[in-house]
């Protein structure tokens, strides 16, 4: 989960404005920015969740309860998706082998071409001789549980 200081560095970089409040629409670009899924009413009604006082705006105090109540896979999931789409140098969608072994060096290991061919396997589960996003977030979330 993300630390109390991670979660007020991403108030300070979501409130573009400066006004110490969320709106709904820096809420939304937040979000999305930071690899969080779901269209704009899934995010209204987090934004409305949070909203405590009712006024349309999200305090840092609001956002900080909300953020801190959210269910850990949902920012397991968030920095799984802001982690494919850096691995993603191609902006294809899906990870070929070159770029698996540029993420697993990333990650600190050095993988061999028959490295990656065994983990190509293990996570390209529609055999499509690439790991899309989603076949990324389910291997990566199914350790975690």
């Amino acid at each position: 989960m993300a630390t109390k200081a991670d979660l007020e560095q991403l108030f300070r970089q979501a409130d573009v404005d400066g006004n110490n409040f969320l709106t709904l629409n820096e809420l939304c670009t937040a979000m999305r920015k930071l690899g969080y899924k779901g269209d704009d009413s899934v995010i209204k009604g987090y934004f409305e969740k949070a909203d405590a006082s009712g006024d349309n705006k999200v305090t840092f105090d609001e956002y900080m309860k909300a953020m801190s109540s959210a269910p850990p896979q949902l920012h397991r999931a968030a920095l799984m998706r802001r982690m494919f789409s850096k691995f993603d140098t191609d902006g294809s969608g899906a990870l070929n082998r070159k770029e698996l072994q540029r993420a697993t060096a990333i990650l600190g290991d050095k993988f061999s071409a028959e490295d990656i061919d065994i983990l190509m396997e293990i996570l390209d589960k529609d055999h499509s001789d690439t790991v899309d996003m989603e076949e990324f977030i389910t291997a990566f979330m199914s350790k975690r549980r």
